[in-house]
């Protein structure tokens, strides 16, 4: 299964604004399958809590410069990860992902990813595949039967990392690499023209408790679709 952005948050937003001074925007997906709910600071400052598994914030204003980043266990108050993020006046996404088992192949890491603002042209959307799923192979991203994405590798966005993708209702196939092999297939995905998407592959290969699935949010401004008209 799927989930569409724009669902009610059940986290608290605690930033704050800058004046005068020059501000990037971030965002954070927590991505933990069988993490518990997390903080997030900046420099210190509580801007995020109660952050639960697969839940995706709004971009945040955040100072431009080296910032430190901390994602903390809400209830314990454990540091799972202490970073230095350099900001610019851009757009970021903040995965936090991997296993809190240290048993596991792929420990709890973030990847920071700068988005791409750039409007897509004509019908088409824009579309990027992160692959975030703790112990899953390299994989293929299929949209109708296409391939558009190739040997995604774990902690890796596709390559291109934004694909063309005409506006419509798709199905979205992933498959093992090199292969026909399916392992997560979504139906019925909507995509609007103009807009730019991010797909966040979730879940554990094999597990019951945290299945496959896949999270789908907006990344575009409100100037990418000035110029079109919401069809779903």
């Amino acid at each position: 299964m799927y989930r569409h952005g724009g669902h009610s948050r059940t986290y608290h937003n605690k930033s704050s604004h800058h004046g005068g001074h020059a501000m990037g925007k971030v965002r954070f997906v927590h991505n933990v399958a069988g993490g518990p709910k997390v903080n997030i600071s900046v420099d210190g400052n509580e801007v995020l809590s109660d952050i639960p598994y697969k839940a995706v914030s709004p971009y945040l204003k955040v100072p431009v410069g080296d910032r430190n980043i901390k994602v903390i266990a809400t209830v314990s108050g454990a540091v799972l990860q202490n970073l230095i993020v350099g900001v610019n006046n851009g757009k970021y996404t903040a995965i936090v992902h991997g296993s809190l088992n240290e048993s596991q192949n792929h420990p709890i890491n973030t990847v920071i990813l700068t988005d791409d603002s750039t409007c897509p042209q004509g019908n088409n959307s824009h579309v990027r595949f992160v692959h975030a799923d703790g112990d899953a192979p390299a994989v293929d991203v299929l949209v109708d039967g296409q391939v558009a994405f190739r040997n995604v590798q774990y902690g890796e966005t596709g390559n291109p990392e934004y694909a063309p993708v005409p506006a419509g209702l798709h199905r979205l196939s992933v498959n093992l690499a090199g292969t026909n092999t399916e392992v997560l297939g979504l139906d019925d995905v909507p995509l609007e023209a103009g807009q730019i998407y991010s797909i966040f592959a979730t879940g554990i290969p094999g597990s019951d408790k945290y299945p496959l699935g896949a999270l789908l949010e907006t990344d575009s401004s409100s100037m990418c679709m000035m110029h079109h008209h919401w069809k779903y």
